[in-house]
């Protein structure tokens, strides 16, 4: 947060964006190493490699995005990320179809 209050007023929106993403970042990083400090082996690149893809993609669609003058010219573009993020997420079956039902039916996921 305090990224936001000291980058917002001097870069505007995109220091919001910038301060999530290094935020994000952080916080990644730090559980990761956590779990192996406990003793989970963890690969990264294998974990990141797919999502990265999809974010990297995803981002390029809203950049094309950017100039736009208009809320509503600008819509198309996030719809359009977000079906390249999914896509990509989907093509490369990182998440299982036991994933996707327990989040569109959350109360279910957990009988087995």
């Amino acid at each position: 947060m305090a990224a936001n209050f000291i980058l917002i007023p001097k870069m505007g929106y995109l220091a919001s964006c910038w301060a999530t993403l290094l935020s994000d970042f952080s916080h990644y990083w730090i559980c990761i190493g956590l779990l192996r400090k406990i003793g989970f082996p963890i690969h990264t690149v294998k974990l990141m490699s797919i999502p990265a893809l999809g974010g990297a993609l995803s981002g390029l669609c809203l950049y094309l995005g950017r100039s736009s003058s208009s809320i509503f010219h600008i819509i198309p573009f996030v719809v359009l990320a977000v079906a390249v993020y999914v896509g990509i997420i989907s093509l490369f079956r990182y998440i299982t179809k036991d994933e996707i039902f327990s989040l569109i039916n959350p109360e279910n996921s957990f009988k087995k």
